[in-house]
């Protein structure tokens, strides 16, 4: 029964994909684009798969649990929302810069205010809308993880506050 658990699903973000594009006939990596990686000033960021040559001196070299890189390099992943983002660090800190600067009203590039503060509102446990929260009796911060095969990586964020970290 939805409401009940909270798991991720890596299938609901292709869902949300595929129904993005089909409302605005446009590809998923333009729309994230205009959307999103524009707006929050990452310039170093897309969505395309396969990477862009462009970006190719952009991405580290993916390694295995032994420390090896990975045969045939970085992948290519067709499900673009949950698995397709190539980021660098500092264009990671952009945007979480602009949800800071959007949950206090300093700004509105992606969403509004309202938009934001429901957006990192409890939702399930230490859930909101796309990122994990803080547990209670903590500093409000906001958080995201990830991995690929080669990648592992963690964004951390205090929600009124500008420290934060990714690694």
């Amino acid at each position: 029964m939805p409401g009940t658990i909270w798991r991720y699903s890596g299938g609901g973000y292709v869902v949300l994909q595929t129904l993005m594009s089909d409302v605005t006939g446009k590809a998923f990596p333009e729309i994230m684009n205009e959307l999103v990686l524009g707006p929050a000033g990452m310039t170093h960021s897309a969505y395309e798969q396969p990477l862009p040559k462009n970006l190719w001196p952009l991405a580290a070299t993916p390694y295995d649990e032994d420390g090896e890189p990975v045969k045939g390099g970085w992948h290519t992943y067709p499900e673009m929302a949950p698995a397709g983002l190539w980021a660098t660090p500092s264009d990671i800190a952009h945007l979480a810069i602009e949800v800071q600067n959007e949950y206090v009203g300093k700004s509105n590039k992606i969403l509004s205010q309202q938009m934001v503060r429901e957006m990192l509102t409890h939702q399930k446990d230490d859930w909101g809308l796309g990122f994990a929260l803080e547990s209670p009796g903590h500093k409000a911060r906001f958080a995201h993880g990830g991995q690929n095969a080669g990648y592992r990586c963690d964004l951390e964020a205090y929600t009124e506050m500008g420290p934060g970290l990714r690694r």
